[in-house]
């Protein structure tokens, strides 16, 4: 469990490669989690995310290859890229509403992924935000989905009759 006092102001705090911990309970008042901060812990079963959490940063959970779920606070906008690259006990995510962006490769590998449901304030999926999820059979699309990046679905179990997308992507996509 980190201290309540680890603030803004040490944000920039990083546990990379941390081989011990399993379970972690990050403190209310943390806003963001930096780019690498539990990059390839491979260990982490279990993380708990504070309300006030409102984005995820490049490479934050990536490699953590124990860790089984994921449970976004409602406050979070962003998840950045290749946010959770690699994670391939990652079984479940629950995405609240409000989240607006997933980013690029943020869920690639993430092979025991079997279901995503997008929340209806999701506007951007970026580049192979799902790549190679290979167990990943069930996603349900937003209305005001805008942007879908090239290949973020490739190499999962969606077909193209498994699929509807929204009229908020126009033709040409």
């Amino acid at each position: 469990t980190l201290p309540a006092s680890l603030g803004e102001e040490k944000r920039h705090w990083y546990f990379y490669n941390c081989g011990a911990y399993t379970d972690l309970i990050l403190p209310e008042g943390i806003s963001t989690i930096d780019a690498s901060a539990f990059s390839t812990c491979d260990t982490l079963l279990s993380v708990a995310l504070p309300n006030s959490l409102i984005s995820i940063g490049a490479r934050a959970f990536a490699g953590a290859n124990s860790l089984a779920s994921a449970s976004f606070p409602e406050g979070l906008i962003s998840i950045g890229g290749w946010a959770f690259y690699g994670a391939t006990s990652l079984a479940s995510v629950s995405f609240p509403e409000g989240l607006t962006s997933i980013g690029d490769y943020a869920f690639y590998g993430c092979n025991t992924l079997l279901s995503v449901a997008l929340p209806s304030s999701l506007i951007s999926i970026g580049a192979h935000a799902f790549a190679y999820a290979t167990s990943l059979a069930s996603v349900s699309f937003p209305e005001g989905l805008t942007t879908i990046g090239r290949q973020a679905f490739l190499e999962t179990l969606l077909t193209e009759a498994d699929v509807t997308l929204p009229a908020s992507l126009g033709e040409e996509k």
